[in-house]
C-alpha cells in the first residue's frame, strides 16, 4: 500500500509541475490548413520543462505580427489564463488593441476561441477555423492587416467569446474549462516568437491515469502473492 501511495503522489507532483516556469519550446509543424494566405491553428509543438519530460501539444496562435517557422526552438514562460500575474505574457498587461480587453478577460476570450477551433478542426470545418483564427488575431492587433478584420462573422466570434468570459466571471460557469488553458510566451519580449495558447490535460484525465497506475500495481502485487 505504501508503494501505491508513492506512485500516486509522484504522479500528482509530476502533473502539477508539468508546465511551470521557463520551458523549452519547439515549433514542430504549422499544419496544412490555410486561410487568407496564412497557416491556421492548431499547430503542433513540444514543451520541455527543465528536468522534466517533453509533452506534445496543440498550439493556438494569438499573435499575428510575430513569426515562427517549423523546427524553431526558444525558451518560453508558461502562464495560466487565470493567473493573477500576467506580466510574463505579451498582451495581458498592455494590449495593443484598445478595442479589446486586457488581463484574464483577454486570455479567457482567446481560450474560448481556441476551444471552438478544436471543435471545428475535428469536424474539418475550414471556413469556421479561418474566421475563429482571425478573431484570435484581431483581439491583440489594432491594425487592419489581420485578414477579415471587419468581417461580421469574425466580429460575431469575438462577441461570443466576450459573452462566455463575462458569464464565467459573473457566475463561475462556462462552456470552457479555463483552468486547463495556458499562455506560452517567448522570454525574449524585445524580439519574440509568436505567442500561443495550449491546453494541458484536465484533472479528470490525470486522475484516471493515476487510477490506471494503481490498477497495474495491485494486479502485479496480486500475481506475486498468488505465485508465492
Amino acid at each position: 500500500m505504501k508503494k501505491s501511495l508513492f506512485i500516486l503522489s509522484a504522479f500528482a507532483m509530476a502533473a502539477a509541475s508539468a508546465f511551470a516556469g521557463t520551458d523549452t519550446v519547439v515549433f514542430v509543424n504549422g499544419g496544412s490548413n490555410v486561410g487568407s494566405g496564412y497557416y491556421l491553428s492548431p499547430y503542433t509543438g513540444t514543451i520541455t520543462p527543465t528536468g522534466g519530460q517533453t509533452s506534445t501539444v496543440a498550439l493556438y496562435c494569438d499573435d499575428f505580427n510575430d513569426e515562427v517557422t517549423n523546427g524553431q526552438t526558444w525558451s518560453a514562460y508558461v502562464t495560466s489564463v487565470l493567473s493573477s500575474n500576467l506580466s510574463n505574457t505579451l498582451f495581458g498587461v498592455t494590449n495593443p488593441n484598445p478595442a479589446s480587453p486586457t488581463g484574464n478577460t483577454l486570455y479567457e476570450e482567446e481560450a474560448y476561441l481556441a476551444t471552438q477551433i478544436q471543435t471545428d478542426f475535428a469536424a474539418n470545418n475550414l471556413s469556421a477555423i479561418e474566421a475563429i483564427q482571425d478573431a484570435m488575431w484581431v483581439l491583440t492587433d489594432p491594425s487592419t492587416t489581420v485578414p477579415n478584420y471587419n468581417n461580421p462573422t469574425v466580429q460575431n466570434w469575438i462577441n461570443l467569446a466576450a459573452a462566455d468570459a463575462s458569464n464565467y466571471q459573473n457566475t463561475g460557469t462556462s462552456t470552457v474549462n479555463y483552468a486547463s488553458w495556458y499562455v506560452l510566451t517567448d522570454v525574449n519580449k524585445s524580439d519574440p516568437h509568436q505567442e500561443f495558447l495550449f491546453q494541458a490535460p484536465e484533472p479528470a484525465t490525470l486522475a484516471l491515469a493515476g487510477f490506471g497506475l494503481l490498477a497495474v500495481y495491485f494486479a502485479g502485487a496480486r500475481r506475486k502473492k498468488q505465485s508465492a
